[in-house]
């Protein structure tokens, strides 16, 4: 039998996130490094333990919705959800009816993780927006007051960057994500500090200050991300943190998606 349990998985480069919506409601959610090398059989077993551990009935399970930017773990899903789940998977891409428009060179190009993120800021906020999204990439995305994704910007996530200067200088201790005393640091760490964290904020801040040139100064700042709460405190324009904004924007892309009969 089918209900009104809904799956919501977003894969990305660092994480595995795992919602489980019943109705409008976001019952829980899981946070999970992501492994590459497990299998649909692992995933199965992962999956079934965490329904039967929060009293969920798998055969109240309607759909899956994923978000996915790993492209050889595709075909690990397909399996998971065929398979193990009963359900066949719905990807988030391009292809599928959204409520906003993709006005990009290339929209196959354009992640599913920025797809989802827009589409549910949009509906929440309508436009302009600026999106940031804080994970392995950070990235800034640009949506219109009529709801057109006209681009993103991608570069280093603050955690690759520190990691990058790890490799390059280990005599250098990894640090807290914290925000330093000063924009200069005294010792070792405040000084890191400073030049990760606050050299972050301060990248994104610059960005989001030339999107807004071309936005209008009225477009609302929208965060989120793994990385998203530690950073939101030291940038200035941040106008609203939403942690869950891709498990929501799944299930909303879903429910457009949905067949009448389902």
């Amino acid at each position: 039998m089918k209900g009104d349990l809904l799956l919501a998985l977003d894969l990305g480069n660092t994480d595995l996130v795992i919602g489980f919506f019943q109705g409008e409601t976001l019952a829980r959610s899981f946070r999970f490094h992501t492994d590459r090398q497990r299998t649909a059989d692992e995933y199965g077993v992962m999956l079934k333990s965490l329904m039967t551990h929060e009293g969920f009935d798998a055969r109240s399970l309607e759909g899956v919705a994923i978000s996915n930017v790993v492209p050889a773990l595709a075909p690990v899903l397909t399996d998971l959800c065929t398979r193990h789940l009963g359900r066949p998977p719905f990807f988030v891409t391009a292809d599928v009816s959204l409520g906003i428009r993709i006005l990009t060179d290339a929209p196959h190009q354009v992640g599913a993780d920025l797809i989802v993120a827009a589409e549910e800021a949009f509906a929440r906020f309508g436009g302009p927006l600026i999106i940031i999204d804080t994970g392995t990439a950070t990235t800034i995305s640009a949506v219109d007051a009529t709801g057109g994704f006209l681009g993103t910007t991608i570069g280093p996530g603050l955690a690759v960057s520190a990691e990058a200067l790890y490799q390059r200088a280990p005599h250098l201790p990894r640090i807290v994500y914290e925000r330093p005393p000063k924009p200069w640091g005294t010792n070792t760490v405040h000084a890191m500090q400073a030049g990760l964290l606050l050299g972050h904020a301060a990248m994104l801040d610059g960005l989001v200050a030339q999107f807004k040139g071309e936005l209008g100064e009225h477009a609302r700042v929208v965060a989120t991300g793994g990385l998203a709460q530690t950073l939101v405190g030291a940038c200035r324009h941040i106008d609203a943190l939403i942690p869950d904004i891709m498990l929501t924007g799944l299930r909303r892309i879903y429910l457009r998606n949905r067949p009448p009969s389902a």
